[in-house]
């Protein structure tokens, strides 16, 4: 018996064994927090001061809300034609860094990095000398984190036409300059159908896909700016079909909760609703 466990073990290919789910803590629409009957796509989170910081790419408002999300607020002035796709603090700096996917610059596409105070008024942008293939194919999710004193970025991307895995430029502050450092290759995550989110903390990174409906958690190391294989956990199913097909965003909470946001479901994909537009914490299984 023990060898016939042990040979179907062998058998067993990796991901089936890897990809437990995470476990749902609770979960909200934005739209009841913020006590607005709109459409909100929310496509990036963050944290400060013990509350929640969203952007959406249909909608340059911030959102601000509770950590137990009873409540929340929209802040600044509604324009139109943004594409913020993700949001991070710099608790070192005290800015707010929020990324728009692509604009033109010249002849070319690059991910643009918006660098705001604590009370979110914009102080200046940093264009990132990336070349985009298309413009909904940009920059999708951004975190921040301090290595050897200095704040860094790290800048989630969507692979070229020809590079189907995804890619997070690595980038530091000098002075009130951003600087590349390194280019990570997200291989661990290679059979994700795309890269929507990622955060770091204490070493620890997370990334998300939105059309795959999974989560990577893995470990940068800092030394030759590379990620372990780490493991890869499914967003809760119903009924072993997909329920959370939208999302965008990705925070650390803690080392084991998560918190991420939801975009508004795709056209003829009804049975993502429930799940869309939506602020939710999960936690890693043990």
């Amino acid at each position: 018996m023990i060898r016939l466990v042990l040979l179907l073990s062998l058998l067993t290919p990796v991901s089936a064994l890897a990809q437990a789910e995470v476990l749902l803590v609770h979960e909200a629409k934005c739209s009841d927090l913020l006590g607005v009957s709109s459409t909100f796509e929310a496509s990036g989170v963050t944290i400060k001061d013990d509350q929640f910081y969203v952007v959406f790419d249909n909608d340059d408002r911030i959102a601000r809300i509770d950590l137990d999300l009873s409540r929340g607020e929209l802040l600044g002035q509604k324009n139109t034609g943004t594409d913020f796709e993700g949001i991070t603090w710099d608790p070192v700096r005290q800015r707010f860094y929020v990324v728009i996917e692509a604009k033109f610059t010249g002849r070319t596409m690059q991910p643009v990095i918006l660098e705001l105070d604590a009370e979110l008024q914009i102080l200046t942008h940093h264009d990132i000398s990336y070349d985009l293939a298309r413009p909904n194919k940009g920059c999708e999710g951004v975190a921040w984190f301090e290595h050897e004193g200095d704040s860094h970025v790290l800048l989630l991307l969507e692979g070229k036409e020809d590079q189907d895995l995804g890619l997070a430029l690595v980038m530091k502050f000098a002075g009130e300059k951003l600087e590349p450092v390194a280019r990570l290759t997200l291989t661990p995550m290679a059979s994700f159908k795309d890269h929507a989110g990622i955060a770091y903390h204490d070493g620890m990174l997370a990334v998300v896909s939105q059309s795959s409906s999974k989560l990577w958690v893995g470990t940068l190391d800092t030394r030759d700016w590379t990620v372990d294989e780490g493991k890869i956990y499914q967003f809760p199913r119903k009924d072993g079909k997909v329920a959370y097909g939208n999302i965008e965003g990705v925070v650390w909470l803690d080392q084991r909760t998560l918190v991420c946001v939801s975009d508004q479901p795709k056209e003829g994909r009804d049975e993502h609703q429930a799940k869309g537009e939506s602020i939710h914490l999960f936690r890693i299984p043990d």
